[in-house]
């Protein structure tokens, strides 16, 4: 168990993922609700037209 300060506003007994970076930084990641838990058929349906996806230019994607 960690405490953190007030004023950072984390609510109680919430969960929570640590990161720890490659610079000893520790950054928490909160632990998500289930978005589609109660989505009914098609609400969360989008169709995509091709211009809408994104298409990496010339050799983007080797940076």
């Amino acid at each position: 168990m960690i405490n953190l300060p007030d004023e950072l506003h984390v609510k109680e007994n919430a969960t929570y993922y640590f990161h720890k970076k490659e610079n000893g930084a520790i950054v928490l990641i909160p632990e998500v609700d289930d978005y589609f838990k109660e989505v009914r058929d098609g609400e969360f349906s989008e169709a995509l037209a091709w211009e809408d996806i994104y298409i990496p230019q010339v050799r983007e994607w080797e940076e």
